[in-house]
Order: structure tokens, then C-alpha cells, then sequence
């Protein structure tokens, strides 16, 4: 019972913060942090195991991964600095 707790607050913080992030920022600023998302999630989940190895599992991550992560970040970057980088005449 208590998962589901925690479950149902996760939800409720997530989508909340969410809903909030559209109504106070730009839809596109929104979405650069949202594609953002698994990257954080890799950076997290391998520090949780580098304190914490007796808790979590090592992560299983190959070079696919990290070149999956690079391309995320550089669309993100580009999406960001992309209409200042390549103007437009």
C-alpha cells in the first residue's frame, strides 16, 4: 500500500510540476527539458550506484547509449542556440 502511495505522489508532483512549467514558460522550453528527461535519468542512476552499490544496480549501458544521450543533448543545444547559430536572411 505504501508503493502506491508513493506512486500516486510521484504522479501527482511530476504532472503538476508539469502543467505549471506550460503555464509559466514557452511550450518549446518545455519540451527541451522534457527530451532531457533520460539524460538525467542515465546521470542519476550511475551515481546512485557509484555511492551507493550495495543499494543499486550498475546501470547497462553500452556505447549506443551514450551516443543515443550525445545526439539528445546536441538536438537540445540545437534547439536552444539553433536560431542563433544559423540565422536566417
Amino acid at each position: 500500500m505504501g508503493l502506491l502511495y508513493l506512486l500516486l505522489l510521484n504522479t501527482l508532483i511530476g504532472y503538476g510540476s508539469y502543467g505549471e512549467a506550460l503555464n509559466h514558460w514557452d511550450t518549446s522550453k518545455v519540451s527541451i527539458v522534457t527530451t532531457m528527461l533520460p539524460i538525467f535519468t542515465m546521470i542519476f542512476s550511475n551515481l546512485s550506484y557509484y555511492f551507493y552499490p550495495h543499494i543499486f544496480a550498475k546501470p547497462d549501458m553500452n556505447w549506443i547509449s551514450y551516443l543515443g544521450a550525445l545526439v539528445v543533448v546536441s538536438g537540445a543545444i540545437l534547439a536552444i542556440a539553433g536560431d542563433k547559430l544559423f540565422r536566417r536572411n
